[in-house]
């Protein structure tokens, strides 16, 4: 009996040491690692987080700064008349149903500067030149993934976007508004070439509740989300009670 035992141990342990070599390694997920262009020419006067208890209109930072391309390492700010020049369009696209593929990205590994919408009023440029007037913003990128040319659309230079929030009980709520203009002539067309983006910015706010954000564009008639990224806000900026002057979406 004893014997057979131990055939039947050896026989168990045999077993289990070849089917183990037919296991296959586990795969770890595999991470992407973007790696950000330099920003040339954007301020970084303001280290300190925006701070509020409302939420904000979007257009105070999401200017079209420039439209560049993750091929080069530095990507110089142009004048806003030359982002006209070269990449503007004049028949607004309100409705159309063409695709635009855009991929939104934040980089939190390089920093510039808003001012903070408290002193948006400032009239003079040595006021404006006032650093303590500023706060932390992030470089975002609107990335065409396609191989062609696509359009984006913007009020102005402005782009459609906004800042979301998972709120506590983990439905994503707007912490800032889109101003909205009811003149279909204040909507505009860029065009983006293959592998290029569009550059704006975003705050960087600080608050008592801490959360997932995401970014969120609306161009024509699509929606387009970011990945969410870590951050902190007030809840009290989830208020939309009011709706934001129809500057939801």
């Amino acid at each position: 009996m004893f014997e057979i035992m131990r055939a039947i141990g050896w026989y168990a342990f045999l077993l289990l040491l070849f089917s183990c070599g037919d296991n296959k390694p586990i795969e770890k997920a595999k991470v992407e690692v973007i790696k950000f262009p330099k920003i040339k020419g954007l301020p970084d006067y303001g280290q300190v987080f925006l701070e509020t208890d409302s939420m904000l209109p979007s257009q105070s930072f999401s200017r079209i700064l420039t439209i560049g391309s993750f091929d080069s390492a530095v990507v110089p700010v142009i004048e806003n008349d030359s982002v006209f020049k070269h990449y503007f369009f004049e028949m607004p696209v309100r409705g159309s149903e063409e695709t635009t593929p855009f991929e939104i990205l934040v980089d939190k590994t390089q920093t510039t500067s808003i001012l903070n919408p408290d002193y948006l009023n400032t009239q003079t440029e040595v006021e404006r030149q006032n650093k303590k007037m500023f706060c932390k913003a992030y470089p975002v990128f609107v990335v065409n993934k396609w191989d062609s040319t696509q359009n984006i659309e913007a009020l102005y230079q402005d782009l459609v976007l906004l800042q979301e929030a998972l709120s506590p009980d983990g439905k994503w709520m707007p912490i800032e508004y889109s101003l909205y203009d009811m003149c279909g002539n204040s909507y505009f067309t860029y065009w983006i070439p293959a592998n290029h983006f569009v550059l704006t910015r975003i705050p960087a706010y600080k608050g008592a509740y801490k959360t997932l954000l995401r970014i969120k564009l609306k161009s024509a008639s699509r929606v387009y989300y970011s990945k969410p990224y870590s951050g902190s806000i007030n809840l009290s900026q989830l208020d939309t009670t009011e709706d934001a002057n129809g500057g939801l979406f």
